[in-house]
């Protein structure tokens, strides 16, 4: 004999997440949204205070956010949690609280088709938006950190390791890089301070106490870091609008001394850029880069010339 399914109850997951979804209160809609949004493409998981510093921001304030200390909740794991408990879990990863889906289907769910044809399509995720308002956020987190920035002062700013470490991971998805393009510019000026500060954070994720107590001159300048990144627009920038010079070498005291296009080889990334922007920069960077090229023999596999006569690695 079949066992039938009581009137009202959810046969299916789908039924299950939509009525839960249902009952989320509708003055918290845009804030249960945004935090499931975080969780479904945040480059690593968030911890709980990091996750509750995206409740601070005012998304509608331009290319960059509006961040305000004064927005944060008091307690971060009960906002956190308070918006949907039963669709989101905190979890302890070592000694840190993160953040994840109940689910492994419930990412599923809110990123599906089904949801955005269903009761609930205020809580569908397409995934550009997603990373969007993550990279949104992470530059504009950068962005405070002027010249006072210190080791003391950053205890206040709790995403402002993530947003160091992963913002480009971010600006990479889509077309996103081209909605941030003023933000990024500012974070790589070499007349703001932003890009010592970024440079003193960005790989210190997993080691955030060994952090110097002030950002010191960063050993690789924005040019070279750009090209490394593949930023073809921000390196365009950096030569024609603040005077970058293309054949700069690092600083003296770097014991190995490169070119911004050594860097972008690196990567391979010496086809990053706008046609015009690799016309112009091309021959200068290949004038002090073949020379470049050929003392990294030792430790390359070998030099092929390329088709104009220039050299490149091969790997």
């Amino acid at each position: 004999m079949a066992t039938q399914v009581p009137v009202g109850v959810p046969s299916t997951l789908d039924e299950t997440y939509e009525r839960t979804l249902m009952d989320i209160d509708e003055q918290n809609w845009a804030y249960a949204h945004r935090l499931f949004q975080c969780i479904t493409v945040a480059s690593r998981p968030l911890r709980v205070e990091e996750l509750a510093e995206f409740l601070a921001f005012d998304f509608d304030e331009g290319e960059n956010p509006k961040f305000d200390a004064d927005w944060r909740p008091d307690n971060p794991s009960d906002a956190v949690l308070s918006t949907c408990s039963s669709l989101i879990a905190v979890v302890n990863v070592g000694d840190k609280a993160v953040v994840q889906f109940s689910h492994f289907s419930v990412k599923e769910f809110l990123t599906s088709n089904r949801i955005a044809r269903g009761r609930v399509p205020m809580f569908y995720i397409p995934l550009e938006p997603a990373h969007l308002m993550i990279a949104r956020a992470c530059l504009s987190v950068l962005l405070h950190l002027d010249g006072s920035v210190s080791k003391a002062t950053i205890k206040n700013l709790p995403l402002v390791f993530f947003a160091a470490r992963y913002w480009q991971s971010h600006t990479k998805f889509g077309n996103v890089s081209l909605r941030v393009q003023d933000a990024i510019r500012q974070v790589f000026d070499p007349n703001e301070p932003y890009f010592s500060a970024w440079s003193w954070l960005r790989n210190d994720d997993e080691h955030r106490e060994s952090i110097s107590d002030t950002p010191s001159t960063p050993t690789t300048p924005p040019l070279h870091r750009a090209a490394e990144n593949d930023l073809g627009d921000v390196v365009e920038w950096l030569i024609t609008s603040r005077s970058q010079d293309p054949d700069q070498l690092e600083p003296e005291f770097v014991s190995f001394r490169t070119t911004p296009l050594f860097y972008a080889s690196t990567q391979g990334n010496l086809h990053s850029g706008k046609p015009e922007s690799r016309a112009a920069t091309h021959q200068a960077w290949c004038r002090r880069e073949c020379s470049t090229l050929r003392r990294l023999a030792s430790f390359a596999h070998c030099i092929v010339p390329w088709p104009s006569g220039d050299f490149a690695l091969s790997h």
